[in-house]
């Protein structure tokens, strides 16, 4: 098959031949595994910028993820199948096949169907759509039952993690060697309120991996740079970025780790659930109807009760205190890790395979 892989974002050619080197030598986690898988590159928002000079006046005056689609849309033709990576790019690349005599195999790789500005197109252009797969189970249920997607369109994979990246290997790089503390990472629906309030007071050190803390408003999150909220913060808890190499080296040098959530049907904060499980860590994480697929509690994790300090001070301090709890559910991860389809390979097989099935049953022209 020649595959038309979408995703949304930008790589320039000098950043990805960088990136590749830093691949190759160990520092990223791998990422072309899964265009290998495909025989094929993730073509990206460059799309537009190497579209032809009509076209990019255009451009200049869409947003950004419908010119994406309606490039997709234009050079279809060379290719046997579409897969898209983005919800944006697939319900406008869909309605864009709708008024279009000639189709393409359309699979799209969707992790939030019952986002409010999803939901309501994906009900009129599902139909369009050949093929779903997601890495929820909760979100392919609000699928099923709230937009009327049919079950055998969706295909539930596991959430990929390159376990040959994040692993519980010693480290040497200071300044992390030796420090005795607890970690959390990540921004999105992070409720970090929740957190800080559980930890002040313990004299457990904490360190929140973020570029920025994100506080829920009414219509929008406020965001606030780690600065910003520096002087407010207990003196046991420190905020500030961390690279992607950095990051390993918090989470292989931590005690635990700690994912507080907001109350969502996604399953946010998988990510870094498993970059830690795969890095031989126990992870504490609330227990939100979106978070279900990762974490089994007491074996290779705990739960807690969502926005309550009281609890979650309960679940730090009972495994700070027990390290060889903290060690066993650490040991339990990795395990699940090695053994479950999260392993970046397994992953990128899953979703090839799930791409084939689907060309199979409705042929390289769609339906």
């Amino acid at each position: 098959m020649n595959v038309l892989l979408v995703i949304q974002g930008r790589r320039s050619p000098e950043l990805f031949a960088s990136a590749l080197i830093s691949e190759k030598s160990g520092l990223l986690p791998r990422f072309s595994v899964f265009e290998n898988e495909f025989g094929t590159v993730c073509h990206d928002l460059k799309m537009i910028d190497e579209a032809p000079y009509a076209r990019r006046l255009l451009y200049r005056y869409i947003p950004q993820y419908l010119a994406l689609a309606f490039e997709v849309f234009l050079i279809r033709k060379n290719y046997d199948v579409v897969v898209t990576w983005s919800e944006q790019v697939t319900v406008f690349f869909a309605i864009l096949q709708t008024f279009s005599r000639v189709r393409k195999a359309h699979v799209a790789m969707i992790y939030w169907m019952s986002k409010p500005n999803v939901k309501g197109i994906l009900r009129l252009v599902h139909r369009r759509i050949d093929g779903i797969v997601t890495w929820s189970s909760r979100q392919r249920d609000l699928a099923v039952d709230t937009i009327g997607i049919p079950r055998d369109k969706i295909t539930l994979v596991q959430h990929h993690v390159d376990q040959m990246f994040w692993t519980a290997a010693p480290s040497t790089s200071p300044p992390f060697t030796g420090v005795n503390f607890i970690l959390s990472a990540g921004a999105e629906m992070r409720d970090f309120l929740t957190l800080i309030a559980a930890v002040d007071g313990t004299e457990i050190p904490c360190r929140i991996a973020a570029k920025e803390i994100r506080l829920p408003g009414r219509l929008r999150a406020h965001i606030l740079a780690p600065e910003q909220v520096a002087q407010s913060l207990p003196s046991n808890l420190t905020v500030c970025p961390a690279t992607t190499f950095e990051l390993r080296e918090l989470y292989r040098n931590c005690r635990f780790v700690v994912v507080p959530l907001l109350q969502t049907e996604t399953d946010n904060g998988v990510t870094v659930i498993l970059e830690a499980m795969s890095c031989g860590k126990a992870v504490i994480c609330t227990r939100t109807n979106g978070q279900m697929d990762t974490i089994e509690h007491g074996v290779t994790g705990i739960f807690v009760d969502p926005a309550s300090p009281d609890a979650l001070r309960e679940a730090i301090m009972n495994l700070w205190n027990n390290p060889t709890e903290a060690a066993r559910l650490g040991e339990n991860a990795r395990s699940y890790i090695e053994q479950s389809r999260h392993p970046t390979e397994r992953f990128c097989s899953d979703v090839a395979a799930s791409v084939r099935k689907t060309v199979a049953k409705v042929g390289l022209s769609g339906r």
